[in-house]
């Protein structure tokens, strides 16, 4: 457990964490816990090694650095700014420019995606004036940049993808 005590710096929370799976963890990415009996509260994996339930209700935080494969020990972030945290945003069809990703503004609410191991926009904002206290409750991951729309690509590619991942500042408030 690591706590950010030197008040001229933002405060933040990391909590030690093993790795469960056969690949490292890059810096960025969310984690969830590995609940399984053996290890539980220390052993994390990727969100997509795990199911949709389980990454709503046990995230263990964003990886700081680098962590082993295999039983590699290293740091979450669960309290405080993150800079670069995966993100996916996407696109309607196949047939639409990348230029057409909406904006996303600053507040917006985020919860740990179960297919590309990044956070993925909650419908929901903090300005919202539909937003509740359970709404609220449940966030784990706030927006703390704006970011403009996806990078333009020309309909007339074989790029098929509809999801773009890319990275932004982010609050994690799990604790």
């Amino acid at each position: 457990m690591r706590t950010q005590t030197m008040p001229s710096k933002p405060g933040f929370f990391e909590q030690g964490v093993r790795n469960s799976e056969s690949s490292i963890l890059v810096p960025g990415t969310p984690v969830i816990y590995e609940v399984d009996g053996t290890e539980d509260g220390l052993s994390v994996e990727n969100s997509s090694s795990s199911s949709a339930l389980k990454t709503r209700l046990f995230p263990a935080g964003i990886v700081v650095d680098t962590i082993n494969a295999s039983g590699g020990i290293g740091n979450v972030r669960q309290w405080g700014f993150i800079d670069a945290t995966y993100v996916v945003r996407t696109r309607a069809a196949t047939s639409d420019s990348f230029s057409t990703f909406a904006s996303l503004a600053q507040g917006a609410l985020y919860s740990i995606g179960t297919l590309d191991d990044a956070l993925i926009a909650d419908l929901l904002s903090i300005a919202s004036a539909d937003v509740t206290i359970t709404d609220m409750q449940q966030a784990n991951f706030v927006l703390a940049e704006t970011i403009a729309s996806g990078v333009g690509v020309a309909t007339a590619t074989t790029l098929t993808l509809t999801v773009s991942t890319g990275q932004a500042k982010v609050f994690v408030r799990i604790l």
